[in-house]
């Protein structure tokens, strides 16, 4: 079991990596995974350097994510990731965020944070942080085009806020509309 492993954090649920391409994530039910970082962790690190395809053509659906990390697109050491939805998801009692764009790279990637371009994030619905410091769904990165926040509902306490896009200059690519928003901040 995870929880009685020392080693289980930095691991994620379900791993979606590098080039990856048009693939799916869907009827899954993530719990009790103990875990700040992804139940569902899209990562593109590489993708799209050097020649290689960029992680693209992702949807990740209809999966129940509870008692465990969040959903997560990322790009560590600097890769793309492109065309991907999050639709239709459960996101009940997370540590952190709900669903995010994360900003992290690792330490011995100076150019991680790679774009992230056409994400689209409708019809979820994500209940209650465990922490403080989350969100609903939270932006961490100003390395994106085109972001879609639409028709969620987000029900958060101890946390940020319900939608928080982190870095001011980002606004420009994010359109968000139709979201249900409440509870504390």
């Amino acid at each position: 079991s995870l929880q009685n492993n020392p080693g289980y954090l930095g691991n994620e649920g379900i791993d979606v990596k590098e080039s990856s391409r048009n693939g799916k994530v869907h009827h899954n039910y993530i719990h009790d995974f103990p875990t700040e970082g992804g139940a569902i962790y899209v990562d593109a690190w590489t993708a799209g350097l050097n020649g290689t395809p960029s992680l693209s053509d992702i949807e990740i659906y209809n999966n129940i994510v509870e008692d465990a990390g969040s959903i997560v697109i990322g790009a560590e050491r600097g890769g793309t990731a492109e065309n991907i939805k999050i639709y239709n998801n459960l996101v009940v009692n997370c540590p952190d965020t709900g669903i995010g764009i994360s900003n992290t790279g690792i330490a011995n990637a100076p150019n991680g944070n790679g774009l992230r371009r056409n994400i689209e994030i409708y019809n979820n619905t994500i209940y209650k942080t465990r922490w403080n410091g989350g969100a609903g769904i939270f932006i961490k990165s100003a390395n994106i085009i085109n972001i879609v926040i639409r028709n969620n509902i987000t029900y958060i306490n101890k946390s940020n806020g319900q939608i928080i896009v982190a870095v001011p200059s980002a606004l420009s690519q994010i359109k968000a509309d139709h979201n249900l928003v409440f509870g504390s901040k």
